[in-house]
């Protein structure tokens, strides 16, 4: 079966790009700033601190009799909830990136990502007539993103690894919340990135080049979170994973492809309509891209938050049609075992929803689920 999708225009914004996850890690590849820029998401990145109650404000019986003033924000019956203003509110955070400078501006610009591999074939065209051809994929089995590109001078392509950018108006709220600037230090040509949020956490990005003369490149990037605490034993463990893996790329690939072949593998449904297909398809690559049994629950935009503005709508679990679908194909294919953050992040959260269903019903052993939920 021939599964492929194919971009046939240059990918101008975050959201018109090719993508790759794998239940850890999220990359999507565009064009910012005339650059060729990958997004490195991570489910880790989260602002999990609070400044507003988490708890309902009034009960159920108060707000039915006071509709009007709840509805316009009465501070009695709710509270003002605008995380991206004074407050500090839970959110995903934007993903951190890794750019590389092209000789000239991108004029042509085609990517064909194979989901049955999971592996996208790039060819790039620059303003003056340059070539560049490639592969990118990010690993199913290790949280490493690989893109090997070749052409006339592509082995000297400048590759910078990229933070936050705090002084964008579109990242004000982490501006308004004192998050610091990234810290980086470069050693015998490995880059990595410091980024604090969220008080007391850490997102590590390493990002190495193997170079092969000066027609070929194979960049390696990784990102993990944890608590600052641990930024030292995260950054050397980061470095060694991108060393190893320019070391053993075809080891590392081979491994991946039989992840990805052995999913596929497990299920084959044949829908009688070619356009249904590709949709099933893409679907159920976009699945395994987002869940694995030790992955967090689908958020909004999944593992896939850009890089240059602050998630919309929280980027939250929003328990609606908006996450719920995402689990139907899982279902209907005997993937079963990739809802289980999903269930299982419920279960741990049943005592707080019974907290609330007193407070808000006075009814005790029930269980009322908010619609919008961050990771904790």
């Amino acid at each position: 079966m021939n599964k492929k999708m194919v971009l046939d225009r240059i990918p101008c914004q975050f959201c018109e790009g090719p993508f790759w996850g794998n239940g850890k890690m999220g990359t999507v590849l565009y064009v910012q700033n005339g650059k060729l820029c990958v997004s490195v998401d991570h489910v880790g990145l989260w602002e999990l601190r609070e400044t507003l109650p988490d708890m309902p404000k009034a009960d159920f019986s108060q707000i039915l009799s006071h509709k009007k003033e709840f509805i316009e924000g009465d501070p009695r019956y709710v509270e003002k909830t605008d995380i991206f203003g004074e407050h500090i509110g839970r959110t995903r955070l934007p993903s951190l990136a890794a750019e590389l400078s092209l000789p000239g501006a991108i004029t042509s610009f085609w990517a064909e990502t194979d989901m049955q591999e999971a592996r996208t074939t790039l060819r790039l065209e620059t303003e003056d007539q340059k070539v560049f051809r490639g592969e990118i994929w990010l690993d199913s089995c290790v949280n490493v993103l690989g893109i090997e590109l070749h052409g006339a001078g592509a082995g000297s392509l400048a590759v910078k690894a990229l933070g936050w950018d705090l002084d964008s108006p579109r990242l004000k709220p982490l501006r308004d919340w004192n998050y610091e600037p990234c810290t980086q230090t470069e050693e015998n040509g490995l880059v990595t990135v410091r980024q604090h949020f969220g008080g007391k956490d850490s997102a590590v990005l390493s990002a190495g080049r193997m170079e092969c003369g000066g027609e070929s490149l194979f960049l390696a990037v990784s990102i993990e979170t944890g608590e600052q605490a641990g930024e030292t034993a995260m950054a050397a463990a980061g470095k060694e994973r991108v060393l190893d893996y320019l070391k053993n790329k075809d080891a590392y690939l081979e491994a991946h492809l039989r992840d990805w072949k052995t999913y596929w593998d497990g299920f084959d449904i044949r829908v009688p309509n070619e356009r249904l297909q590709e949709a099933f398809d893409q679907e159920m690559y976009k699945l395994y891209c987002n869940e694995r049994e030790d992955s967090s629950p689908v958020t909004l935009q999944g593992i896939w938050n850009p890089n240059n503005r602050m998630p919309a709508w929280y980027g939250d679990l929003h328990n609606d049609l908006n996450v719920q679908s995402c689990y139907w194909p899982a279902y209907k294919t005997g993937n079963g075992k990739l809802v289980r953050p999903y269930v299982d992040y419920y279960c741990r959260a049943v005592p707080r929803f019974m907290e609330r269903a007193y407070k808000l019903f006075g009814i005790r052993d029930a269980i009322h689920i908010p619609t919008m939920k961050p990771l904790d």
